[in-house]
């Protein structure tokens, strides 16, 4: 499944999300209040809070055994 995400204040409903964070194709899904990190510098790394998940499903093949194929984090920055 792929996992996008976005900063919560930048997410529209009914367009595709712009600005993403991170893509990446995994089985995991983090929960609401996970912590995301991403990237790693010598400087550090971002860290995000998820606030939201919406779950988006996409016009498929009737053999796809995929309930949904990707999950939408709405996240906002730690400080």
């Amino acid at each position: 499944m792929k996992v996008s995400v976005v900063r919560q204040e930048n997410y529209r409903i009914n367009e595709i999300p712009k600005d993403t964070i991170l893509e990446k194709s995994t089985d995991h899904v983090p929960n609401v209040g996970d912590i995301i990190k991403v990237g790693h510098t010598l400087n550090g790394f971002e860290a995000f809070k998820v606030d939201n998940r919406v779950f988006r499903s996409k016009t498929a093949k009737a053999d796809d055994d995929a309930a949904f194929q990707e999950v939408i984090l709405l996240v906002s920055e730690i400080e």
